[in-house]
């Protein structure tokens, strides 16, 4: 390939970002820290990465820059960076894509500047060389991964195929627990949390208001028999989507489809039902001397069990369902952004309006770019490192989202707990060849989400999911 003078902005941000992953792997394996983009701490946010134990053989705290080319714009760039970082560093480097002048007679002005730190500029083969792994040239005709890349994944030896989730389970942990103490953690959160609970999921409630229906306009209440029927009906005869469904609901039920789906919703709870995860999550909600901690909350529930979480620890908090509910500065924003039915008050209009739960109201907010919960999530997801709870990331618009921000910038870093479905009991049954695969398959699914600014946080069970929100808060 012909050396490119520059590289289009959308190539830049591929570049950078594979640069990054390759260094946090590197730190992942060395069991080291890096922190990059909006993970770092506010007093170091001008800063591409940051390196507090050091990286490859440099001690830290090391300081990493990223650029385009070699010339003296970006030495003049570099300088100014680590000038303005002076005594908070003993080394940095600087990684360019191309070398086009020579390295030396910047590396000695860097070095004389700066005469107590050791200082490196390396090009991207450098980087491959020190590191044992290639940053794909593909990234030039924006293709995130190359079908050699995809062959040498695959081929690799079963015994040269190491699983290191734990090690990158550690890293992620401490990235969120520094963004945690420095104001910048949003949480997402999902259904895993209303099950972890006892209530519905999605396909549940949906079959549950249908039962509802049915009950009303039969001359007899249904017994439970006969409500667990129309329930595996619904389950095993009608295979359209819950969305589908929910949509021939709510045009038959109009202005009782709200009631019903809360009817259904807390039927078979509790009112103080509680579980760990939630426990650990009004935990992490907790401000802390002077930090807030937690500087919002997407709830993509419909239920109020957080809200009660909260007023149980005394959390000033405020629920936002609409565009018009204002918020209080000194309150813990929760946004509601497919709706909110709490237990106990009586619903009105706002309420009603705001459920995402039909066909027409989810296509009504995925289509509207400029909608109010659209913004909310965006803006949170641009300003702030966020962490999705109970969240499968196969919904279209979360994914959606997330593509957005990251195409904007490569410095995005959000998380995600997960089930690590390619190493569960199934997978152990394969046979060493079919378990490499599925590891192959593993790092391919790892680096797509990379490309959507989100870093995964493997798990077993749920059952981890709380002792990781205790870690992260410090307890």
């Amino acid at each position: 390939m012909s050396k490119r003078a520059f590289l289009s902005q959308g190539e830049s941000i591929y570049f950078e970002r594979q640069v990054l992953s390759l260094l946090k792997e590197k730190a992942i394996s060395d069991e080291k820290i890096l922190l990059s983009g909006n993970e770092l701490p506010k007093s170091l946010e001008r800063l591409d990465a940051y390196a507090p134990a050091g990286i490859l053989d440099l001690e830290g705290p090391c300081i990493i820059e990223i650029k385009n080319t070699l010339n003296t714009s970006s030495i003049d760039s570099f300088e100014f960076i680590l000038d303005k970082y002076l005594g908070r560093f003993r080394s940095a480097i600087l990684i360019v894509y191309e070398i086009e002048q020579s390295r030396t007679r910047y590396i000695e002005k860097l070095r004389n500047s700066f005469p107590q730190a050791r200082i490196e500029i390396y090009s991207r083969k450098d980087l491959a060389t020190i590191t044992g792994n290639t940053i794909d040239d593909s990234v030039l005709t924006h293709q995130h991964y190359s079908f050699n890349s995809f062959l040498k994944k695959i081929q690799d030896s079963p015994n040269n195929q190491t699983d290191k989730s734990l090690n990158i389970n550690k890293q992620h942990i401490s990235a969120l627990k520094t963004s945690y103490n420095e104001d910048k953690l949003a949480l997402f959160i999902g259904a895993g949390l209303s099950k972890s609970v006892g209530l519905p999921d999605w396909p549940q409630l949906v079959r549950s208001v249908a039962a509802r229906v049915f009950d009303k306009h039969t001359d007899s209440p249904l017994s439970p028999d006969e409500r667990e029927e129309v329930q595996k009906f619904f389950e095993n005869e009608v295979p359209a989507s819950p969305l589908i469904v929910a949509r021939l609901l709510e045009n038959s039920l109009k202005d009782e489809f709200a009631e019903s789906v809360r009817e259904s919703l807390y039927a078979d709870i509790e009112p103080t039902a509680s579980s760990p995860l939630l426990t650990e999550i009004g935990a992490l909600c907790m401000p802390r001397r002077d930090r807030i901690g937690i500087v919002g909350v997407v709830n993509y529930n419909f239920d109020d069990l957080l809200e009660i979480e909260l007023s149980r620890r005394a959390i000033s908090h405020c629920s936002i369902m609409t565009e018009g509910n204002k918020i209080n500065s000194n309150d813990l924003p929760i946004y509601h952004v497919h709706g909110y039915l709490p237990r106990t008050i009586a619903l009105d209009d706002s309420h009603k309006n705001s459920l995402v739960l039909s066909e027409d109201a989810y296509h009504t907010q995925f289509s509207d770019p400029f909608i109010w919960t659209n913004i909310t999530q965006l803006n949170l997801l641009r300003n702030n490192v966020c962490l999705f709870i109970g969240i499968s990331l196969t919904d279209p618009n979360h994914r959606r989202l997330l593509e957005i921000t990251a195409k904007k910038t490569s410095s995005i870093n959000h998380y995600a707990i997960l089930t690590d479905h390619w190493r569960g009991q199934a997978a152990k049954r394969l046979s060493e060849k079919t378990q490499a695969l599925a590891l192959a398959f593993k790092k391919l699914e790892e680096e797509s989400y990379r490309n959507l600014g989100i870093n995964v946080i493997w798990i077993s069970n749920h059952s981890e999911v709380p002792g990781i929100l205790s870690e992260i808060r410090g307890a």
